[in-house]
């Protein structure tokens, strides 16, 4: 797994250009890469090792190819190559420790694992110990050694995994992540004012909410003044006039084109703004609702149609934005980590509808008619504004129009590999939920599974999650143990007798008593619920 670190470099591009010059046989190419880590060490003297070594190692080569004019005596370059070379050594030393007691291993065992030959080591001990400096010959053959066991040990594996991650300086990410949170909140307060069929501004009954709404038509951005806003503040119906005509459909596609203006252009180096959109969805109040009845949402692991479109056309320009499949990947990993099942039913049934309807843009398939929509719209608003628990008759009506899949096209692709750790991670950490997405998003990937290690893989989540009916025990199922078997040959006759000691249960091939089938959701795959 990939970690974050703060570096004395620019960029990446820096980083490789001095790989590239330190390691060239241009000399001068080679003196403007020491004099660029020698900046590095100016920002901060903790430099990674492998480039503190090189740089030292670096710089009394060039001082022996007098690169710099200057002329050293022979006893001058022995010194300066000891020092360089105890300095490598050192560092390695630091970084070899056995695994048992955590003590530092031999020199010769470091040399012999780092694929050193020992008589470098050799060489450290003369320079440390000796009263005469080793041959000048000697160690410029193991700077040579050195220099070039850094190139492969340390420059070239490094290059191979280093990525740039500009972070944001904090002032921004916090003023980024309150102007998400509150286009999210306007957002989701002006589509309960539309469900409950006020059109114009002056009809919202909150003078705070109009003033957002306002300031968003005026200034085509959302204010923060004093931070993000609370939903709950934007939904008190107090009595205040309204003066502003304008009709609340046109605030709601400013407030889209808003959102798509926070949206990067390209995807590089916007690993932070994606993630405080991606995260600031899934925690927004009523996108995966904490406060409310769960019967307003879900029923028969099915979202409400009316809740759906609340944020239908956001989750399309999410998906335009290309964030589709980092909403797929933020619901899973709310899945496993939420304690609260009806927030995880919640979570689960928007996972599985957002990825039909990606299956259903891959597929070019048609929408499904919607009937009466208005109403249930209309009864869905008032029920949470209100936070009153349904009646039956209430909820059937709820949900008496078939869930349409949002529109999403094919022009944007999914990331094949995000997918790839998405599934892996929900069969890793499958829970009674898993069922309800698992097999449309198994349907996501490319290529393809096979259609049998498909449903061998759902079949082995259901097992896991108890959910299958295929092993279910029935109330007339008996369990058969060890007393079973006796009573079997005794009643039988058999021309053998086993002798068990009721004192030592694991006496006979390590059978105990079982006391019924359970626990199975706890232990880990591969575990027996007796195993724990």
């Amino acid at each position: 797994m990939k970690t974050t670190k703060f570096v004395q470099w620019y960029s990446t591009a820096e980083w490789k250009e001095v790989f590239r010059k330190v390691y060239s046989d241009d000399k001068q190419a080679m003196q403007e890469a020491y004099k660029k880590m020698c900046i590095w060490n100016a920002r901060s003297p903790n430099l990674p090792a492998g480039v503190e070594s090189t740089m030292e190692l670096l710089q009394v080569m060039l001082c022996d190819e007098k690169c710099d004019n200057r002329s050293y005596s022979e006893k001058d370059l022995a010194l300066m190559y000891s020092s360089a070379i105890l300095r490598f050594l050192n560092h390695l030393k630091s970084m070899h420790r056995t695994l048992e007691d955590n003590k530092v291993a031999s020199l010769y065992d470091m040399a012999m694992d780092y694929g050193l030959p020992d008589w470098i080591i050799n060489l450290r001990h003369e320079a440390s110990h000796q009263c005469s400096l080793p041959s000048i010959h000697l160690l410029r053959s193991a700077q040579v050694i050195a220099f070039d066991w850094l190139k492969a040990n340390y420059w070239a594996k490094v290059a191979a995994e280093m990525d740039d991650v500009i972070v944001a300086h904090v002032e921004e990410s916090e003023n980024m992540k309150n102007k998400v949170k509150t286009l999210l909140t306007l957002w989701q307060a002006t589509q309960i004012q539309i469900m409950m069929r006020r059109y114009s501004i002056k009809d919202i009954p909150n003078e705070n909410l109009r003033y957002h709404l306002e300031y968003a038509l005026n200034t085509n951005d959302i204010c923060i003044t004093n931070g993000s806003v609370q939903l709950n503040e934007l939904l008190q119906e107090v009595d205040c006039e309204g003066t502003n005509t304008t009709k609340v459909t046109k605030v709601r596609k400013v407030l889209k084109e808003i959102f798509e203006n926070l949206v990067p252009k390209e995807r590089t180096n916007t690993e932070n703004t994606e993630r405080i959109l991606v995260d600031s969805l899934i925690q927004s109040e009523l996108f995966i609702p904490k406060d409310y009845d769960s019967n307003l949402f879900v029923k028969d692991d099915t979202l409400n149609s009316a809740f759906s479109s609340l944020w239908a056309s956001l989750l399309v320009a999410y998906h335009e934005a290309d964030l589709s499949t980092d909403i797929v990947h933020a619901l899973v990993t709310f899945i496993n980590k939420c304690k609260e099942p009806p927030q995880q039913l919640i979570a689960a049934c928007w996972l599985s509808h957002l990825c039909q309807s990606l299956l259903n843009a891959a597929r070019n398939c048609s929408t499904i008619t919607r009937t009466k929509p208005g109403k249930i719209r209309k009864l869905l608003a008032l029920n949470l504004l209100r936070k009153e628990h349904l009646r039956k008759d209430s909820v059937e009506f709820l949900f008496s129009n078939d869930l349409a899949p949002l529109l999403l096209t094919a022009d944007h692709s999914l990331r094949n590999t995000i997918l790839e750790n998405t599934v892996n991670e929900s069969v890793l950490n499958a829970n009674p939920f898993s069922r309800i997405y698992l097999e449309s998003l198994i349907d996501l990937l490319n290529p393809p599974l096979t259609i049998s290690a498909k449903e061998d893989l759902l079949k082995l989540v259901d097992l896991y999650t108890n959910t299958s009916d295929h092993f279910a025990q029935s109330e007339t199922s008996e369990i058969f143990t060890l007393d079973s078997l006796k009573q079997v040959t005794t009643d039988n006759n058999a021309d053998f007798s086993m002798e068990v000691d009721e004192e030592e249960p694991n006496a006979i091939c390590g059978w105990t008593k079982d006391h019924g089938i359970g626990g199975w959701s706890k232990c880990a795959l591969g575990c027996l619920p007796s195993s724990r």
